[in-house]
């Protein structure tokens, strides 16, 4: 099943974030339920679109994919696809499930949901990315660059907890001068990032290995 619009920004989004799906949802004390729903095709409503924006720091995500807040050509798509296949649009929509009232409503520029764009797209058998609007932009803000750095600061907390988070940042935070500086490429620095990173993990391995019972209890307990 193709991935809609929506619901791949939200996904890329949470990745650059250095977060999973369900712990954003759970940051912005939402139920999971949600990014089910979104999967299968449904916009969320505008209050939870500046949620999300704010949360993953996306300026001009909530107006990008409120529908109201832009003119859909979705209209001229429609009825292109229903003449092409010698369609009434009225009995394409009947067939489709949908309320009648839906073609007067994409005439005067309203966006469908992802989910009616995912149904229309296999009933004409077209790609679903070929009915979306122009796609509008948004920025992602307070992200470091370049590198997806806080992946790997997310990743140390859920294998190590907050002591191993903390080793990592400080880890990052040495790395980050030399990466400003622009001498090495986007994917050598990623490199660089991951081979810091197996190291510290290996280097961590080997020294619970050799530490003595007591003290690694005690150092474990420092993952609250």
């Amino acid at each position: 099943m193709a991935l809609t619009r929506f619901y791949k920004a939200w996904r890329e989004l949470c990745e650059k974030k250095g977060v999973t799906e369900r712990q954003a949802i759970a940051d912005m004390g939402m139920s999971y339920t949600n990014v089910v729903r979104w999967r299968e095709g449904m916009i969320p409503r505008r209050i939870t679109l500046d949620k999300i924006e704010a949360y993953l720091g996306a300026k001009g995500f909530a107006d990008a994919f409120d529908p109201h807040m832009r003119t859909s050509n979705f209209y001229d798509k429609w009825s292109s696809l229903c003449k092409k296949n010698k369609k009434d649009p009225k009995d394409v929509l009947k067939e489709l499930g949908l309320a009648g009232v839906y073609d007067k409503r994409w005439k005067n520029g309203v966006a469908p949901q992802d989910k009616t764009l995912r149904k229309i797209a296999a009933y004409f058998n077209v790609p679903l990315e070929t009915l979306y609007d122009d796609e509008e932009e948004y920025t992602v803000v307070g992200q470091p660059s370049p590198g997806n750095t806080d992946a790997y600061i997310a990743d140390a907390r859920e294998r190590g907890g907050a002591k191993a988070a903390r080793d990592v940042k400080e880890l990052v935070t040495e790395l980050r001068g030399m990466f400003a500086g622009g001498v090495l490429s986007e994917d050598a620095m990623d490199g660089v990032m991951k081979s810091i990173s197996d190291a510290y993990w290996e280097a961590r391995e080997k020294n619970k290995k050799y530490t003595p019972k007591k003290y690694r209890y005690n150092n474990e307990q420092d993952t609250e």
